[in-house]
């Protein structure tokens, strides 16, 4: 008796042993059997007993593992028998799907069984006098409700056991009808947390979101982001500001690049006051009558070409109209005004000596309030540096000329661009000559 009560107290231990929680449900079944012995010289009819009692509890890919307690009776011929077991069972549904209400399964156990003439002999427990049985059975669960379903089982139990002066042991059936309740913990969505302290208890969530999720991850949950599918902060209420300008990106016309509210969130570089992607000079500073580009001084007499009289011809008025000569605005606007050298020279040649000393000078002589810029330019050939260098001799060899020329050297200016400012591509054979040059510009100022 001690023995068996022991076996009974170990199989439910063991069943224990699994931790409780939402994908390990254990369930309590409680029903009604019915006894059925069987064999060539048995003459058995079916004794209805009661109860019989189990726990089981699930543990992975539709298996569950379980102890079972039944008292029941069961008669052959003349004789009557009082009838208790004990097993321990694993159990297998056929249908692993828990959305299912009908589920079949199949179980296999291992146990004692106990027959007896007299019903107080040992008491209600299975005794050293039991016999070990191996049985294996169907059944079928069919919920009523979360917790609550039906059970219906049938199962061949086999006797081990040959007889003996202290045991009666026969092969039988026990049918079992009764019900199951669940103690899994509810949770539809299945993240951990109960559905009765589940904010949103249909969609899997976060512990520190009382259950609701965070789908952008942005430490927002959803029914509080305004833009759950995208990572935002908490000043906008989860919607973005990508460019961490303060305005939020739905509003931000430059939602990639940081700038001022007034100008709705995009930059000024040149901080003209027009905004980047309406300026056609956003690096440089120009006005907004002007697509944010400064306005041209065409003709170079620094009054820009928007209130320039004479914009094409230099002048130092107010008006930007010149006081000068004529002669020199068209000699300094016709093409005798640029002068062409040969690759890597800065060497004038006949033809420039001769526009030089023959137009210009003496006009340089006569009115010497003239102020000429001598430009100095070259190709691309060549370094940077070279260039330049090589710009810079060539308008001072201009200058050099006309000072020989007997013109004041204080009416000349040299300058040297270099590459930079090319008239033509200077890919091409035609456009690096066109480029070798220097320029005279009237500064237009007496």
């Amino acid at each position: 008796m001690k023995t068996h009560s022991l076996i009974f107290v170990f199989l439910l231990s063991l069943s224990f042993t699994f931790s409780q929680n939402t994908e390990n449900p254990w369930v309590i079944s409680l029903g009604a059997n019915l006894i059925n012995l069987t064999g060539d010289e048995v003459d058995s009819g079916i004794k209805f007993g009661a109860p019989s009692v189990a726990v089981s509890r699930y543990l992975i890919g539709g298996v569950s593992f379980g102890g079972e307690y039944t008292i029941g009776n069961a008669e052959n011929g003349d004789a009557e028998y009082s009838y208790s077991s004990i097993e321990g069972n694993l159990k297998l549904n056929i249908v692993n799907n828990p959305d299912k209400s009908v589920r079949p399964f199949v179980k296999a156990s291992y146990g004692l069984v106990r027959f007896d003439e007299k019903i107080d002999k040992e008491g209600p427990f299975p005794s050293t006098e039991a016999n070990y049985t191996l049985s294996g059975g169907v059944g079928v669960d069919i919920d009523l409700s979360d917790h609550l379903s039906l059970n219906l089982s049938t199962s061949v139990q086999s006797n081990l056991e040959e007889e003996s002066q202290f045991e009666i042991g026969f092969n039988h059936l026990k049918h079992i009808v009764g019900f199951s309740y669940g103690f899994a913990i509810a949770d539809k969505d299945r993240d951990g947390i109960r559905d009765r302290i589940d904010e949103c208890p249909d969609q899997a969530g976060l512990k520190e979101f009382d259950g609701c999720p965070d789908s952008d991850g942005d430490g927002i949950m959803d029914k509080a982001d305004e833009c759950p599918k995208t990572p935002g902060i908490a000043q906008f209420n989860g919607c973005p500001d990508s460019d961490g300008d303060g305005i939020i990106d739905s509003e931000d016309r430059c939602p990639q690049e940081a700038g001022s509210e007034e100008l709705q969130g995009c930059p000024d570089n040149d901080r003209d006051g027009v905004a980047n992607p309406n300026d056609d000079c956003p690096n440089q500073a120009g006005s907004a009558e002007n697509n944010g580009c400064p306005w041209g001084d065409r003709d170079g007499d620094g009054v820009t070409d928007n209130i320039d009289a004479c914009p094409e011809v230099p002048g130092k008025g107010v008006d930007g109209c010149p006081s000068i000569p004529q002669s020199i605005i068209d000699w300094t606007s016709s093409e005798k005004a640029t002068l062409h050298f040969a690759g890597d020279s800065s060497n004038l040649s006949d033809e420039n000596k001769s526009t030089l000393s023959e137009e210009l000078a003496p006009i340089l002589r006569e009115y010497s309030a003239i102020e000429l810029l001598i430009e100095g330019h070259a190709s691309s050939d060549g370094s940077t540096e070279y260039n330049y260098e090589l710009g810079l001799t060539r308008a001072q060899n201009v200058v050099d000329f006309l000072v020989e020329q007997k013109v004041n050297p204080n009416m000349l200016e040299i300058v040297s661009y270099g590459e930079d400012q090319p008239v033509a591509d200077n890919k091409t054979r035609k456009g690096r000559k066109a480029n070798r040059r220097v320029k005279i510009v009237l500064k237009n100022q007496e």
